[in-house]
């Protein structure tokens, strides 16, 4: 636990950034509602949000737990994989998606992390 200078710190930081995502939040239903974004832009705000949500859910998991770091580090690793298996959900349901020019930055990705995996020596 920090202590109670440092934790005053933190939670003054946090609730500039809570209100900062508060007023950016506002802003993105004003542009939502004056239909300023295109389609696209609001399934990656979704994707974003969700994220968002994940992460803020996980690190006030970490700060409650006594191992904070693994805590969060455990997190990355589970979202990790649930994002790959939901990716190739995808891939095996709709063919399309081979035809688009990200599949081969997420080869070369897939291709890195299995290299990396491979030369760990705890893996």
């Amino acid at each position: 636990m920090p202590a109670p200078a440092a934790h005053a710190e933190i939670l003054q930081m946090s609730q500039n950034q809570v209100q900062a995502l508060r007023q950016k939040l506002q802003d993105i239903d004003w542009g939502l509602t004056a239909g300023r974004f295109p389609r696209d832009a609001v399934e990656d705000l979704k994707v974003a949000v969700d994220d968002l949500r994940s992460r803020v859910w996980a690190i006030m998991t970490a700060y409650s737990s006594s191992e904070g770091v693994a805590t969060l580090q455990r997190f990355r690793l589970r979202r990790g994989a649930q994002n790959l298996a939901g990716l190739m959900a995808e891939l095996r349901a709709d063919p399309r998606m081979w035809h688009e020019r990200e599949v081969d930055s997420v080869k070369r990705t897939a291709e890195e992390f299995l290299q990396l995996v491979a030369d760990h020596p705890g893996s």
